[in-house]
């Protein structure tokens, strides 16, 4: 992989011009006058191309890079130096260093886009993953566009046009860190132009000073790879505006001319999402996916508002007493650990202050210490980002009960350099239910075709009717296949793979299926020979249907995507096996994202 820099005002090289080589490690450097060139190979290179994406010429300006996602602590060849800032890219020489300490560090990856469907009016630990990731991916769109010679103008247009939104609330902001005027706005295209201050009496934010906020985000702009600014503003929640104290990532970037610096942030909104109530911690229901993201979201928030050790420790005592807030009824808590192991925080536990998690399990019996170890050693890195914070583990409370499979939530807190993880977790497992004896006997009595509905014994809940019993087990099917996709540490290909040949995650005649977002069916619980098929193809060539069905199935994928995208919901649409008249059906449609790339899965049953 080779990648060049050339300087702003240089041609070519000058083939007389006297060059230089050096060899450090993986890494070769060839240095004539204003280019420098990196020839890196093996694992240097991959960690090079996730930035670069392979081998090409770069022309920016190196303080342009100072936003990007390189390890800026990592030590360079020469001079063992611990950082490398913005001030000290002005020559090439610490360019080159720089391209180095990138190839030979254990570059963490670039941010992703949240597992689980996510809304940024709720300040759950995916609205930071996503506000990070929009941030991160606008600003390296905006690099690439005008190194293809797009103008920043043109750029700006697109970002208030809505084209890099997120369906679900999250849009990008550009404010000029001179004259803090808003360039551009993803949500409100008429404050477009407005400086803060003119934004702020247009929004009615009487409680909020617009010169402090502009200095915040100059500064986060300013800062090498990024920071958090809180604020207030308007937001848009259940078709009303509110006033909410808000969270945006902020990134650095630039005109064309490379002096004009640009505040480019997206963020979300900070109030707890609700929770849902009635729900069990014993199963993994769309409910306990919810209220586990609500208090590990209240509880991160909350930490990482503390801007003392006094504040910080008092945020702790509340996440371990106050029942209120970071407790819920069905068995949901919080559980905050530092890095370091020992165990901060417990909204149950408060026996086990002070213990790691190895302590806690050799002292009570319960596993190893290197059970204990290696789940620590989980947690962290899932709050580093692995997995999108959720981390599937075998747990038991006591020497009498039988290990069961728990998914908790996790996310990072930073307090003056120290690092701990916030958690929650329900069960892996799911709830199925099944008609009562009471349901089963006015069924009996006021439907001529009970035994179709029931089966021969007035036992079987089928996915063919319109039942009570057909409803739930859609959703807990559902939820319980979003489980394994967000908590498997598997490949993907592995992952759906067990959804279509693991008999757990059929119930009866129940079955859960997943399609990728450009109609390529992924994984199917009951005809595994789908997989592989778009949605028309299934339609078309395995169940040979009606030619007016197939017509439609670019629509019905359409319906998919959008429930899908909107963090869930029903569908009803037409289908029809061979030879057999047409019938509605109504599916159940979630979203998730995995390695980058967007799917929906669902369960359905039919319409009376």
């Amino acid at each position: 992989m080779i990648i060049v820099y050339r300087g702003a005002q240089t041609a070519k090289p000058d083939s007389r011009a006297r060059r230089r080589e050096r060899d450090w490690g993986a890494v070769t450097l060839h240095d004539a006058r204003d280019w420098l060139c990196l020839n890196a190979e093996g694992a240097a290179a991959a960690r090079l191309a996730t930035v670069f994406g392979g081998a090409r010429e770069v022309t920016r300006r190196p303080q342009r890079w100072g936003w990007s996602q390189w390890p800026l602590g990592a030590s360079t060849p020469d001079s063992g130096a611990s950082g490398l800032h913005r001030d000290a890219m002005s020559s090439k020489r610490a360019l080159l260093l720089f391209f180095v300490a990138a190839a030979q560090s254990q570059a963490p990856p670039p941010p992703q886009l949240a597992r689980v469907a996510c809304d940024a009016g709720y300040n759950a630990p995916c609205s930071r993953t996503n506000s990070h990731f929009l941030a991160w991916d606008v600003a390296r769109r905006f690099e690439e566009q005008l190194a293809a010679g797009v103008s920043s103008d043109d750029v700006l247009a697109r970002i208030t046009a809505g084209q890099y939104n997120l369906e679900t609330g999250f849009y990008p902001f550009v404010i000029d860190a001179t004259t803090s005027v808003l360039l551009a706005h993803g949500e409100r295209g008429d404050i477009v132009g407005q400086s803060l201050s003119g934004a702020f009496t247009t929004l009615q934010l009487q409680y909020s000073d617009p010169e402090l906020l502009h200095a915040r985000l100059v500064a986060a702009a300013s800062t090498p790879g990024g920071q958090w600014v809180r604020y207030l503003w308007s937001t848009r929640r259940l078709q009303h505006n509110t006033t909410d104290p808000k969270e945006a990532f902020v990134v650095g970037v630039t005109r064309e001319d490379g002096s004009s610096l640009l505040c480019l942030g997206v963020g979300f909104a900070d109030a707890s999402l609700p929770a849902e109530l009635p729900c069990s911690h014993m199963y993994d229901g769309f409910c306990a996916m919810n209220n586990v993201r609500s208090l590990v979201g209240k509880a991160q928030t909350l930490l990482s508002k503390a801007e003392s050790r006094a504040n910080f420790e008092e945020a702790l005592v509340q996440l371990s007493y106050n029942a209120e807030d970071f407790r819920l009824p069905g068995g949901f808590y919080i559980f905050t650990y530092s890095y370091g192991g020992p165990l901060v925080s417990h909204a149950v536990l408060h026996s086990f202050f002070g213990q790691s998690l190895e302590q806690i399990l050799v002292v009570n019996q319960l596993g190893s210490s290197e059970d204990g170890a290696q789940l620590h050693q989980a947690f962290v890195a899932a709050a580093e980002g692995a997995g999108d914070g959720w981390v599937r583990y075998e747990w038991r409370n006591s020497l009498t009960e039988e290990t069961y499979t728990k998914i908790a939530l996790i996310a990072k807190v930073e307090f003056n350099a120290e690092s701990y993880y916030v958690g929650a977790g329900f069960n892996f497992a799911m709830k199925s239910v099944e008609i009562s004896a009471e349901e089963r006997a006015e069924i009996r009595a006021e439907s001529a075709d009970a035994v179709a509905k029931l089966g021969a014994l007035g036992e079987q809940c089928s996915p063919r009717f319109n039942l009570p019993c057909s409803v739930v087990n859609t959703l807990e099917l559902s939820s319980h296949a979003l489980a394994h996709v967000i908590s498997s540490t598997a490949s993907a290909a592995e992952t759906f793979g067990e959804i279509t040949s693991d008999p757990t995650f059929r119930t009866g005649d129940f079955y859960a299926f997943v399609y990728d977002f450009s109609s390529l069916c992924v994984a199917h619980g009951a005809r595994s020979d789908f997989v592989g098929m778009t949605l028309q193809e299934v339609q078309s060539e395995a169940l040979d249907m009606p030619a007016a069905i197939v017509a439609q199935a670019g629509l019905l994928h359409q319906q998919f995507k959008a429930a899908a995208r909107a963090g869930g919901g029903w569908v009803q649409y037409e289908w029809a096996e061979a030879g057999e008249p047409a019938y509605q059906k109504l599916a159940y449609i979630f979203s998730f994202h995995r390695d980058g790339i967007e799917y929906y899965g669902g369960e359905h049953r039919t319409v009376l």
